[in-house]
């Protein structure tokens, strides 16, 4: 008789070492298990008015054991509650995965779709290389797969829920004599509809959205009603009359070389008034969490670019004739915002 490998572990670590690495493992399978619940809508319908798990499980044709399972694994996180046998709640932290400005939701469901976990299959490539594995795996970089899958950039655009640029940018930088805002990010439309909501005297532009994107991208910004004063061309032309310019989490999906070209077709734009607003993370030594480190190696690996400090940028910029005005924030693990003018 013969009988097949045993895909489990042995035992449960009984050390702090070992439990410490353990929790890569429960980390990846939990992972997949949150993004699973939010694309199938049980985390919607938990936020909605919190109903049974057999409930639950009809309403998203989800098989009900296996869903209390998920939801008992999320339990053991503290994504969920239980708060009567087979009836569980969203916790504080499950709170952040309902789809919203702030949700992380979108970040997980973008981390576990098919093509990221498939690209993860040839992290060795990048670690040998230094080259992004994406392209080795799907013939092609990111972000030109994102121009014909608009599945994948939807799940992008979910993604940027997670960063708080719609409320840093209007603390950050004074918005009253301004009136043209240019997106160059076509990420989305998030940040944009969001500016325009909070500010009625300004007009957008929405830069290199693909071909793909475009209807949900306009739908967005009906649905913010801001769609009348928001340009959305055809082109890859940047506008030359705008007064404020974003780069919002664009620079880090960029190797060295890419990030100077695009801040080079940036600085023949801006004229001696513009301002440049470069929106993401920016390590430094005063860094405590694990996040920014390993979005460090996921972006060397989807896209080979990379996480920059504040001398990076200002070299990058050197480059291009712009100059580093004025940096806003710098509390450890957050966004900030780099004033960027030309020299």
């Amino acid at each position: 008789m013969t009988t097949s490998p045993r895909p489990c572990p042995a035992q449960v670590p009984d050390s702090p070492a070992a439990l410490r690495l353990a929790r890569f493992f429960a980390a990846g399978c939990l992972g997949q298990a949150l993004a699973a619940l939010v694309r199938t809508g049980v985390v919607r319908e938990m936020a909605r008015d919190q109903p049974s798990s057999d409930e639950l499980a009809r309403r998203t044709g989800t098989h009900p054991e296996t869903l209390s399972r998920f939801l008992r694994a999320g339990e053991a996180a503290g994504v969920f509650v239980a708060d009567a046998p087979d009836h569980f709640v969203l916790s504080d932290t499950g709170e952040l995965l309902v789809e919203g400005p702030g949700s992380l939701g979108g970040l997980l469901e973008l981390a576990n779709t098919g093509p990221v976990l498939a690209a993860w299959s040839a992290v060795e490539h990048t670690l040998r290389t230094g080259e992004a594995a994406f392209p080795v795996v799907h013939g092609s970089s990111l972000s030109d797969h994102l121009a014909h899958a608009p599945s994948l950039a939807g799940a992008v655009g979910r993604a940027l829920e997670a960063s708080v640029a719609a409320r840093l940018v209007p603390r950050s930088v004074d918005l009253a004599s301004v009136r043209h805002v240019v997106d160059v990010g076509a990420g989305g439309a998030r940040l944009l509809a969001a500016l325009l909501a909070a500010q009625p005297h300004l007009v957008g532009t929405l830069a290199g959205v693909p071909r793909a994107g475009r209807e949900p991208v306009a739908e967005e910004l009906r649905r913010a009603g801001v769609r009348s004063r928001c340009r959305l061309p055809d082109d890859d032309v940047l506008p030359r009359d705008g007064d404020v310019y974003l780069l919002c989490h664009v620079l880090p999906c960029l190797a060295d070389e890419d990030a100077v070209a695009v801040l080079r077709s940036l600085a023949r734009v801006l004229d001696n008034d513009a301002r440049l607003l470069v929106i993401g993370f920016v390590p430094s030594a005063r860094d405590r969490t694990p996040v920014i480190p390993a979005m460090g190696v996921w972006l060397a690996t989807m896209c080979g670019g990379r996480e920059r400090t504040e001398h990076e940028y200002s070299v990058l910029l050197d480059r291009t004739g712009l100059l580093l005005r004025a940096r806003h924030g710098d509390r450890p693990d957050a966004e900030c915002v780099l004033e960027v003018v030309r020299r």
